[in-house]
């Protein structure tokens, strides 16, 4: 039997510990969240209706958010609870494998939104505080796939037993929780900030197992783990100003880039590659760090919105852009050194995002009644790097949010109800193909597809 030289294949997979590796016949369970995009999760009664396009008109305590210095301007409620009761997603790969058949990974769930309350006393005059905790990211992916075939991938012509299994499972979270203050300059203009403490926590582990069993009973096996899990805490700013002029508001609303405070991680690599012919070519190679540092960063980011209200009616308009995040090093994996054939391999765990600029536009209607509606549409666009610079990111399809919903109150309590339905499409390069497998390469290689994301989110808001 031929020996399956599949250095590259290794050396690939200790260099991007996220390629997602998807095989015939799978059986997969995908919670598919976004991990390059920033606007997917808003927070609040009105902003969720508007699609977060609320930076120049938001006065409830999701401005702590939003715009810290609009929640000088705004006395009508205290408390805010947001949440959505219902997110349902469907993720579709068109075209993979021999049989060019689509992929659809569809799921469902309920995820937390925020909670803010504004301190029902001001502490000066014309200042107020408000305290918030909202869930900035949710991210929970588990995908296993397996094959078994008769492939011809020796000579001399014939086929042999090939199987494969492989895992992707990733949980990520970040919470962030903040204090806001805000000083009512006038009756007119307010300014504030919220100081925000961001807690995130994130493992992942990969593993693929292959197998090629040829008729004289000869065989091939690779496998290739890595797992890392870090948890970091930092901290960052939003300042806001908010002003209103007639039927006019405006706001600004800078983000701070993040400031590390600690973080802790480690990380383990398995890699194995046996041929039962041919010895020489036979690898085992294992090691494991802990307690290593960890670090995570996330961008400048300045928001600037306007609103106009004629009659009963408003229009808003916001426009974010998210300044770039340079290659950086999650967890300092010094000490791993990797020999595969005449390659030496230093893995590192790198992160990094592009830069992105996102516009909403948003319009709500009061009937006589006290009932209002809300309806919305936004871009998020994603800020996913190449897989050497993002290896924490797999979305890089852009996304189109498109919401509406209605508010009224009832005995002093308000109550938000709507639905917000999110699409888009990109390419995805992170799966493998399963049809190439050669002497060379028992594990095949991924080619560029294309992939479609829907997702209905039905909202649930309440106020008092």
């Amino acid at each position: 039997m031929k020996a399956l030289h599949i250095s590259n294949v290794l050396v690939s997979a200790v260099r991007l510990p996220l390629v997602v590796i998807l095989l015939c016949s799978a059986a997969s369970s995908v919670a598919i969240a976004q991990d390059s995009h920033y606007w997917t999760n808003q927070y609040g009664t009105m902003a969720n209706m508007l699609g977060g396009a609320v930076v120049g008109s938001v006065r409830d305590p999701s401005s702590v958010y939003y715009n810290p210095g609009a929640m000088g301007l705004g006395e009508d409620s205290t408390l805010v609870i947001s949440t959505d009761v219902l997110r349902i997603r469907e993720l579709r790969y068109s075209g993979w494998g021999i049989r060019e058949e689509d992929l659809v990974s569809f799921t469902g769930g309920s995820a937390p939104g925020m909670f803010a309350i504004r301190v029902p006393f001001h502490v000066a005059d014309d200042h107020q505080l408000a305290i918030s905790y909202l869930k900035r990211q949710d991210l929970n992916v588990e995908l296993q796939g397996i094959v078994a075939d008769r492939i011809d991938a020796l000579p001399p012509a014939g086929d042999e037993d090939f199987s494969a299994e492989a895992l992707m499972r990733q949980n990520m979270g970040e919470d962030w929780y903040g204090l806001t203050w805000s000083y009512k300059v006038n009756d007119r203009m307010a300014v504030g900030a919220t100081w925000n403490v961001a807690v995130r926590s994130q493992r992942n582990r990969f593993q693929t197992v292959a197998q090629l069993l040829a008729e004289d009973g000869s065989h091939n096996v690779a496998n290739v783990v890595s797992d890392y899990n870090f948890f970091n805490v930092r901290t960052l700013w939003k300042l806001g100003a908010a002003m209103e002029r007639g039927p006019w508001a405006f706001g600004l609303a800078v983000t701070t880039p993040s400031l590390d405070l600690f973080g802790t991680g480690s990380a383990y690599y398995n890699i194995g590659f046996f041929d039962s012919e041919t010895a020489e070519n036979n690898t085992l190679m294992a090691d494991t760090k802990k307690d290593m540092g960890a670090d995570y960063e996330s961008p400048l980011s300045v928001a600037a919105g306007v609103s106009y209200s004629f009659g009963s009616t408003g229009l808003h308009i916001t426009a974010e852009w998210f300044n770039e995040v340079k290659e950086f090093e999650v967890i300092s994996l010094e000490g791993f050194v990797i020999d595969i054939g005449d390659r030496t391999l230093y893995p590192s765990l790198v992160h990094g995002l592009n830069e992105v600029l996102n516009v909403g536009i948003g319009i709500d209607h009061r009937f006589h009644s006290g009932v209002s509606i809300y309806g919305g549409f936004t871009t998020d666009y994603s800020a996913f790097k190449s897989a050497e610079e993002s290896m924490l990111s797999v979305t890089n399809w852009d996304i189109y949010h498109a919401t509406l919903g209605s508010y009224f109150s009832f005995y002093h309590i308000g109550f938000t109800l709507g639905f917000s339905y999110s699409f888009g499409n990109g390419v995805f390069d992170r799966i493998s193909e399963f049809s190439g497998i050669s002497s060379g390469d028992l594990v095949g290689s991924s080619e560029e597809k294309a992939v479609d994301y829907r997702q209905l989110k039905f909202i649930i808001g309440i106020d008092y």
